[in-house]
């Protein structure tokens, strides 16, 4: 999953930790935080760290690299 937030990028895995759910899909971002649609676990994108269960496992984050108009996520 890509977050653009102010105009600056993170990436993480799309997946959530608890139930597989896409975060892209399914999520909805406020702030730094992305709610899983399916069952409200969150994370912060920034770092990957579970904010609320009843997820308990983070969430990979990537380096981001913007090159012109490509944002890149270094895997």
């Amino acid at each position: 999953m890509i977050a653009n937030i102010d105009g600056e990028f993170f990436a993480t895995d799309d997946a959530c930790t608890h139930a597989g759910c896409s975060l892209g899909e399914m999520g909805k971002l406020k702030g730094n935080v992305v709610t899983c649609g399916c069952h409200g676990a969150q994370f912060d994108v920034v770092s990957g760290k579970v904010i609320a269960l009843p997820a308990i496992k983070n969430v990979t984050s990537y380096e981001v690299k913007v090159e012109g108009n490509d944002v890149l996520v270094l895997v």
